[in-house]
């Protein structure tokens, strides 16, 4: 196992993934004004309150 923090893992995130993100909310509540960066940060917010600091995640997860 190794140890991951989630909170720097999600801040740097590829653009392509928030713009997933971002989707994936306008595809549940279509027709609704997202501000990408307001969810963006909201999802990093609710990451750390959920995940913590360190999770542990399998080997394979983690390349060097």
């Amino acid at each position: 196992m190794q140890y991951v923090n989630p909170e720097e893992i999600v801040a740097n995130l590829p653009g392509q993934m928030r713009r997933a993100l971002l989707q994936t909310v306008n595809e549940i509540l279509p027709g609704q004004e997202v501000d990408e960066a307001a969810l963006y940060k909201a999802f990093v917010k609710a990451v750390r309150k959920q995940c913590g600091t360190w999770i542990s995640v399998p080997d394979k997860c983690v390349r060097d």
